[in-house]
């Protein structure tokens, strides 16, 4: 849940509301099951079913927010990996790829914002 405030304002940045909003919806679903297995010591009946509904909607929706920044001058680099960030976090967890979701999030936050223009 610490990267809904990025992919709040990465989807405001680029002018995909929406699909920053569902990012963040199907993460803080997830988070919640996950911390629900995590307190009863095992998987509640319905988590094999919402966390990959979860999953699968966080991709469609860093796609949709990946082709939003992509028309809007964002690299294609920068596009490709707003939904690598997803195989980036769950199926490669088990090696540190949460390290890699780190690594974007920090280098995001290290960019200098582009200033407006002085008339």
């Amino acid at each position: 849940m610490l990267t809904a405030p990025g992919y709040l304002a990465l989807g405001r940045r680029f002018g995909a509301d929406r699909p920053a909003q569902v990012i963040v919806a199907a993460n803080l679903v997830l988070s919640v099951t996950t911390w629900t297995s995590v307190a009863r010591g095992a998987d509640a009946g319905f988590f094999d079913v919402i966390a990959p509904l979860c999953i699968v909607t966080w991709l469609v929706g860093s796609i949709a927010l990946a082709v939003a920044a992509r028309r809007r001058g964002a690299s294609l680099g920068f596009a490709v990996a707003l939904p690598a960030l997803v195989v980036a976090t769950i199926p490669l967890a088990q090696f540190g790829g949460g390290l890699l979701t780190a690594a974007f999030w920090a280098a995001l936050a290290t960019r200098r914002a582009p200033q407006p223009a002085l008339a």
